[in-house]
């Protein structure tokens, strides 16, 4: 498959109807306090856990959906590093 068959194909993905609801029910999950729920069940490093800075309650709002993809990102480079350690040439 080729480049551009591979940028249609994810543009076919990215606006299924199937893959929107799924991110809407995420981002309403998210917005009503179950940040740190899902956080872990993905296994999704949130700052404090998802829950508000020194408190008990969850994240929740927008702040909850930011928060969210913020640890997403930090997941996902942390994981890039450590891939990356692993291939390294310790000979």
């Amino acid at each position: 498959m080729d480049r551009s068959e591979k940028v249609e194909v994810l543009k076919r993905i990215l606006r299924a109807p199937q893959l929107r609801a799924a991110l809407g029910s995420l981002t309403e999950a998210l917005k009503t306090g179950a940040l740190p729920t899902v956080a872990q069940g993905l296994n999704i490093d949130v700052e404090h856990g998802g829950y508000m800075r020194g408190g008990a309650m969850p994240l929740g709002g927008g702040e909850a959906v930011k928060a969210f993809l913020e640890g997403v990102k930090k997941t996902v480079e942390k994981e890039s590093k450590e891939e990356g350690d692993d291939d390294m040439d310790t000979s």
